[in-house]
């Protein structure tokens, strides 16, 4: 039975109890009238004890949601980052340094505002993946900053888009674990 309506059982019980009072014994009615402050500060601690407990309730209810916005703010954070690695990574590609240097300038704080911001959110696995992220990102910005118009050759291509691939899977990656966190504490995992 829910406590609501167990209090509402308890006060309409208190309610019968006034209401046939003209029927009941004068010994009840007397035991009634010089105790009806005790009777009234028990039920006043049954209705205080039910309102703590509503009260954890709604606490532990307000706590959720709250991390459940988080969660679904950290998990934007991380897709828009994501999808700005993808286009890093399709600007090197074809072949589009300068465009590419200018995506990687964006992207360069991404990282450590992800590790700093959440920073109570994130387990030590995911700390060391944005740090390495945010290096990553750093070579590569370097590299591209350095080709400017003459382009680069094929090996350091070959580098910076290998660069932007692990940028783009520690991107990926991370997405999946805060899914599927968030999976886990809708299902109750």
């Amino acid at each position: 039975m829910k406590p609501l309506k167990v209090v509402t059982f308890a006060l309409a019980a208190v309610g019968l109890v006034f209401a046939f009072a003209g029927g009941v014994s004068s010994d009840f009615r007397q035991f009634f009238k010089g105790n009806w402050g005790n009777l009234a500060s028990v039920i006043g601690l049954i209705l205080s004890y039910f309102a703590v407990l509503f009260s954890a309730t709604a606490s532990e209810a307000a706590r959720e949601a709250r991390d459940s916005v988080l969660s679904r703010t950290l998990e934007e954070e991380i897709t828009a980052g994501h999808k700005a690695v993808s286009e890093l990574t399709t600007l090197v590609e074809i072949g589009q340094l300068q465009l590419a240097a200018i995506k990687c300038s964006d992207l360069l704080d991404i990282p450590n505002r992800l590790r700093i911001r959440w920073e109570n959110s994130l387990n030590t696995s995911s700390k060391n993946n944005w740090l390495l992220a945010r290096q990553q990102l750093d070579s590569i910005h370097t590299v591209l900053r350095k080709a400017g118009q003459s382009g680069l050759g094929t090996e350091d291509m070959e580098n910076v888009h290998r660069a932007c691939l692990g940028v783009r899977t520690i991107f990926a990656e991370e997405q999946a674990l805060m899914r599927r966190s968030e999976d886990r504490g809708q299902n109750g995992r």
